[in-house]
């Protein structure tokens, strides 16, 4: 993890984005010396998915999924317990 100063970080934002884009490896803003902001790459749901990761996202979410055909055969509390597994 490197730091860095408020100044440098002010002057040099983009290149530090470009480096976190890079490495992934985390900056940390100091003011003084002291920790005051962490740089880092976004993970997760704040980051866009590209098309094959989408893809297999959607395949996963279909095949965790019952039939229709499926619930017309169940009873109202077969489907109820269904629901609260």
């Amino acid at each position: 993890m490197r730091e860095v100063g408020v100044l440098e970080a002010k002057t040099h934002l983009s290149k530090l984005i470009e480096e976190i884009e890079a490495t992934g490896e985390e900056i940390v803003i100091t003011r003084h010396g002291k920790p005051i902001v962490r740089l880092s790459r976004v993970t997760g749901a704040g980051r866009p998915l590209n098309s094959e990761e989408l893809l297999a996202r959607l395949k996963a979410f279909r095949n965790s999924q019952m039939a229709v055909a499926d619930l017309d055969q169940q009873s109202w509390d077969e489907l109820k317990e269904t629901i609260r597994s």
